[in-house]
């Protein structure tokens, strides 16, 4: 009896014992229970969210360009080709006055930010001691800020575009060999408005090469992002803007002693006599960019004729009327863009600015005549479409060169569609303000 007895306190005493560890492993158990459930529930999630956006992405590159939601009336319409609802002649007054006075609104609230940058409209900046610059070659003697910041017609997302002139040599055009002595000349190419540029030795002057040479002279290192000489390598093409990790646009141009002849036969044709001798002295450069279909052996070696510094001269006398519709233009394709992400469109605002020009010149804006700012704007959008449609739009300073003819085709197929789609009539320009207005 003593042995069964303590036998029983041992087994009581085990039995104790071991109660405390199996309720830790009983909590520890669920512990992982509820761990492995969280896991499996996130993967899930994560799992639902990824099909679900695949899904909008294909269902979005399946269905011909349909607007997301955002567009929620202009959409249905575009995409099934229906009609819209048709406002009556007092209503489409009304939106128009609306809308014309929301064109008005925005202008002065961009024609208030651009007089806050006025200061580097053209601000020649020293970047080198100028006594320096004449034993170094090349280095950067100047830089300006160009674009549609220094034209005042920009808009939030428009960036800044620095342009450094290389020097102090110049490039002579329409060089004649025995009749002046140069150190820098250069040749057309077979694209209009291209140009290869030689030294006195003869040699061609890569845009590639004066790029990675001048690069640490200008750019931080920080924004420099990797290797310069990668960067470069990586290009199919020349390209003007240094590759930079910034936003903004930084731009190798060599100036050019004179205007070349036949340029400025061209220009002085466009213009007035008037406004030509405001800008005839006003210098044209050579910018790195090459044409999309010269050939590998020559496209490493092509240049671009800039005409920066006479597009902002004659932004300047273009009067606010006309100002106004083109910002709208640039704020409606800027804004359509971003609610077509991801899908991408190739219309440029560049092209958008050359049929700016062209209208103001038929218009004859310069004088300061009022048109309707929703007409303006649709006149625009349309004339741009009807030169996508005929694949031609000329250069306004220099009508022989084709600036479309560096779209490949089904570049031009797309911004077809697009400005069909958006921009065909006044109905759909008031329908599309209205709703950006209320959506920012």
């Amino acid at each position: 009896m003593p042995t069964t007895t303590q036998s029983k306190i041992t087994h009581n005493e085990k039995t104790t014992t071991s109660t405390p560890g199996n309720q830790g492993s009983s909590m520890m158990v669920t512990i992982i229970s509820i761990c492995s459930a969280f896991l499996v529930l996130t993967f899930t999630i994560v799992a639902v969210c990824y099909r679900l956006q695949k899904y909008s992405y294909k269902r979005f590159d399946e269905e011909d360009r349909r607007p997301p939601s955002r567009l929620p009336n202009i959409a249905e319409d575009i995409h099934e080709g229906s009609e819209l609802i048709l406002l009556d002649a007092e209503e489409l007054s009304l939106a128009k006055e609306e809308c014309n006075q929301r064109i008005t609104e925005y202008f002065q609230k961009c024609h208030f930010e651009a007089m806050s940058n006025a200061r580097e409209m053209m601000e020649y900046k020293p970047l080198a001691k100028q006594e320096d610059s004449a034993f170094l070659f090349p280095t950067t003697i100047r830089r300006f800020l160009a674009g549609s910041r220094a034209e005042r017609l920009f808009i939030e997302s428009s960036d800044y575009d620095f342009i450094y002139e290389v020097g102090p040599g110049m490039v002579t055009p329409d060089f004649k060999e025995g009749q002046e002595e140069c150190r820098f000349y250069c040749t057309p190419t077979m694209n209009i408005g291209f140009y290869y540029v030689f030294d006195s030795n003869k040699q061609k002057l890569s845009p590639a090469t004066l790029q990675a040479k001048m690069f640490a002279q200008i750019m931080d290192p920080i924004k420099a992002g990797s290797s310069v000489f990668t960067e470069l390598e990586k290009r199919q093409e020349s390209q003007a803007a240094l590759p930079t990790k910034d936003v903004n646009d930084h731009v190798l141009a060599l100036r050019l002693n004179r205007w070349p002849t036949y340029v400025h036969e061209c220009i002085k044709d466009q213009l007035s006599d008037e406004i030509f001798q405001s800008i005839k002295e006003k210098p044209l450069y050579l910018v790195c960019k090459s044409h999309p279909s010269s050939s590998d052996e020559n496209k490493d070696y092509e240049w671009r004729l800039s005409f920066s510094v006479l597009e902002i001269e004659i932004a300047k006398l273009i009067n606010d009327n006309l100002r106004r519709s083109y910002l709208m233009c640039k704020h409606l394709l800027a804004k359509t863009k971003l609610l077509r992400f991801p899908r991408k469109c190739h219309v440029k605002s560049y092209e958008l600015k050359t049929v700016f020009m062209w209208l103001s010149r038929e218009l004859d804006t310069f004088e300061g005549q009022e048109y309707d700012q929703v007409e303006l704007t649709l006149s625009i959008f349309q004339r741009l479409l009807e030169h996508y449609e005929e694949k031609n739009l000329s250069n306004f300073f220099l009508p022989q060169q084709n600036i479309l003819d560096t779209n490949k085709e089904e570049k031009m197929i797309e911004g077809r569609k697009f400005l069909k789609n958006y921009f065909s009539d006044e109905y759909h320009i008031a329908q599309l303000i209205e709703i950006l207005g209320k959506n920012g």
